[in-house]
């Protein structure tokens, strides 16, 4: 039975590893933002491509913020933990700015993460991996967050989301040469 109709149901929880393919459904994850009149919906699940986020119908463009949320993961007893996922997508105007990841602790604020790797036209890449260490012990959701304006409204297709424990391997910039001293006395 219902106690409270007005009371949404708990997000389901997960431990890791995670993965969603977004390969038959949206799984989990759940679409939170207001859906402007004339769009029926900003996230749906498609066949071929996965989740997919779009603010454009019929030649109309919409002004949009959505998120595309997780379920919690709890990573309590998880010393570093990191993100993947692959993605495509076109018609953008800024992709690092309208074609977003977040992460919010359970019951906090958004805060955005850097993708290391973005699409070009409709190719699918991945995103390379997205550091969440600093949310190890804690139960958090991943939020892709689209936005569009009357202007510019891109499509953005996500698919094989990966959450696991590990570290992320220092990229060969990140190591810097050690300098060369001439010893005093050396030939």
């Amino acid at each position: 039975y219902v106690t409270n109709l007005n009371e949404p149901a708990a997000a389901p929880e997960y431990t890791l590893p995670f993965t969603e393919t977004f390969g038959e459904s949206l799984g989990d994850f759940t679409a939170e933002g207001e859906i402007p009149a004339g769009l029926s919906y900003v996230w749906a699940y498609d066949s071929s491509y996965g989740a997919k986020a779009s603010a454009y119908v019929s030649g109309t463009r919409y002004a949009q913020e959505s998120y595309l949320v997780s379920p919690i993961l709890n990573l309590e007893g998880v010393e570093n933990a990191k993100m993947s996922f692959d993605h495509a997508g076109n018609y953008f105007g800024t992709k690092t700015e309208e074609a977003t990841v977040w992460v919010r602790p359970v019951g906090g604020e958004w805060e955005q993460l850097t993708i290391p790797t973005y699409f070009s036209s409709w190719t699918f890449v991945n995103s390379g991996e997205i550091d969440l260490s600093a949310y190890a012990g804690e139960k958090i959701q991943i939020g892709f967050k689209y936005t569009s304006t009357s202007t510019v409204a891109g499509t953005w297709e996500i698919k094989n989301v990966k959450v696991e424990e590990g570290i992320i391997p220092p990229s060969i910039e990140d190591v810097t040469k050690p300098a060369t001293v001439a010893a005093e006395g050396a030939d």
